[in-house]
């Protein structure tokens, strides 16, 4: 038998056969980006005829799959009240307080504030946070968080990663510090410093990050059109969406509460309008 001869043939075929294979792959990668851009147009048709504006970007620059994290949080003690009042605080009970300053801890928070300035401080939900307007001036937003960032080390509080965002209404200005990991948010973890002018009135952390771990498990993510479909149901005429983005954020059933509390956090879309409220749509392909 002709070896030399058979060996090149049969190189031949698996050179023809990868070439194919990959023919094929090209081209199904196409028919899915075609199908996935005429459904984007018929959503966005959709939001339109509803009378919802998208004022963001980036909609066909989403990955096909993302990794769950298993995250871990510390809870809070009084000795992060001791970093924050000095000398010989007293306690009511739910607050500890020292001269005209307060703190409080409570659940998976931590809250200082001034005591003139703790019922603004205090309304920071969605609802009592619509009217403030986002921060975009470049400048702005970096004294605000120099300012922020000394404030934090005076009182020995440490963040990683994160991505900051700043909102104002009248004197008072909100600057929120979200947690990251591979470049996307932790949606529970995040940090909020309040300036009224610009002095620090106010300081609030949520559920801080003691370790994160990325999972072994990818998982296949739902395509945006997908996910601003399931979300359309949620707005009104009138409504605007400012950013779409994926997050982690955390399975609720897979809590467990001890000395510390951990999950695993899952991929979700967020979808955030004008008014600062979000809606979350999951985008893991798996029940």
């Amino acid at each position: 038998m002709d070896w030399p001869k058979i060996k090149n043939i049969l190189i031949l075929v698996l050179i023809i056969v990868n070439v194919m294979l990959g023919s094929v792959i090209v081209q199904d990668q196409l028919r899915f980006e075609r199908e996935q851009e005429a459904n984007l147009k018929d959503v966005l048709s959709l939001f339109e005829a509803k009378g919802v504006a998208l004022e963001t970007e980036d909609l066909d620059d989403f990955p096909r799959q993302v990794s769950s994290i298993y995250v871990e949080f510390f809870s809070f003690t009084e000795q992060d009240i001791s970093q924050f009042l000095n000398g010989d605080y007293g306690s009511d009970g739910e607050w500890y307080y020292y001269g005209d300053e307060v703190a409080r801890v409570q659940d998976m928070s931590f809250i200082w504030g001034k005591k003139t300035n703790l019922s603004r401080v205090l309304q920071d939900s969605v609802a009592h946070l619509k009217w403030f307007e986002r921060v975009t001036d470049v400048d702005r937003l970096d004294v605000l968080k120099t300012d922020s960032e000394t404030f934090m080390t005076a009182h020995n509080v440490q963040i990683h990663s994160t991505m900051m965002s700043a909102r104002s209404l009248g004197y008072y200005t909100v600057v929120s510090f979200r947690e990251m990991h591979d470049d996307m948010v932790l949606e529970e973890s995040q940090t909020v410093v309040w300036f009224y002018k610009d002095e620090v009135v106010g300081f609030k952390r949520s559920w801080p990050v003691k370790n994160s771990t990325t999972g072994s498990m990818k998982y296949g993510i739902i395509t945006v059109d997908r996910a601003l479909y399931s979300a359309l149901q949620n707005f009104k005429s009138g409504d605007v969406v400012v950013d779409v983005s994926i997050v982690y954020k955390l399975n609720d059933q897979n809590l467990m509460v001890s000395d510390l509390i951990s999950g695993e956090a899952l991929p979700y879309y967020r979808i955030e309008l004008s008014t600062g409220e979000c809606y979350y749509v999951q985008a893991v392909t798996t029940p």
